[in-house]
């Protein structure tokens, strides 16, 4: 049958960070490239992830977090979110009052020899993230961060950025048992999106989600998935 939200592959549930594991592609392998990076992440007081919207920063910390609690005594994390860019100034400053308050909430239940990770550090104004170095290099508390951009200070360890034969890598990887014509339309569509905007995997793989809950309500319960084009039963 076509995919319904309990089984389609681009569903949240299969997707988010932690349900899948973060791939490599530069040949090597998995546990070692992994390890290498906790490593490197343990040797630099203040680190970094980087890389565009979508494109696996999260991912990788969930990968990251058997290693990182391991090496750590304490590990805690805040997720910082953007507004949207209409939203008013006034919110747009509680919002970034409410940033602040997240991490140095976390920041001061932590001491020496523990982790602080900020997903998002790029939503602190400047100033902040100072004051974060500060408190958190006078306490020996360790800070890794994702960032869409580099931050002064933090030492970028890893840039996520995914090319187009990448993006179809790892697309290619949730395909399993759906039809061949299924898998034509995704792959038309991401041909399409990978060569007009800027990769982000997450966005694209939103919008595979509706493109099979489409072909799930055009062709009903009774559309069954073989080798061959998607054809109604009769």
């Amino acid at each position: 049958m076509i995919a319904t939200d309990a089984s389609n592959p681009f569903a949240t549930r299969f997707v988010r960070p932690g349900a899948i594991a973060y791939q490599f592609f530069n040949g090597s392998d998995r546990d070692e490239a992994l390890l290498q990076l906790a490593e490197q992440i343990a040797n630099y007081r203040f680190s970094l992830i980087q890389g565009p919207h979508g494109t696996g920063k999260s991912t990788l910390i969930r990968s990251l977090a058997p290693l990182l609690n391991r090496r750590f005594g304490q590990v805690r994390e805040v997720q910082l979110h953007s507004l949207s860019p209409w939203q008013r100034d006034s919110t747009r400053y509680r919002h970034a009052s409410t940033n602040r308050a997240l991490v140095f909430s976390e920041l001061k239940h932590l001491g020496r020899s523990d982790l602080l990770v900020i997903d998002g550090v790029e939503q602190l104004a400047w100033y902040d993230v100072l004051r974060v170095r500060w408190y958190a290099q006078a306490k020996a508390v360790h800070v890794l961060a994702t960032s869409h951009r580099p931050i002064q200070g933090f030492q970028s360890l890893r840039n996520t950025t995914l090319s187009p034969d990448q993006m179809e890598a790892l697309t290619d990887q949730r395909l399993s048992g759906l039809s061949d014509q299924v898998k034509k339309t995704i792959r038309n569509h991401l041909a399409t999106r990978t060569s007009t905007t800027a990769a982000n995997l997450r966005e694209c793989w939103f919008e595979c989600y509706d493109i099979l809950e489409h072909l799930r309500r055009q062709y009903g319960n009774s559309t069954h998935r073989g080798d061959g084009p998607i054809t109604a039963s009769k």
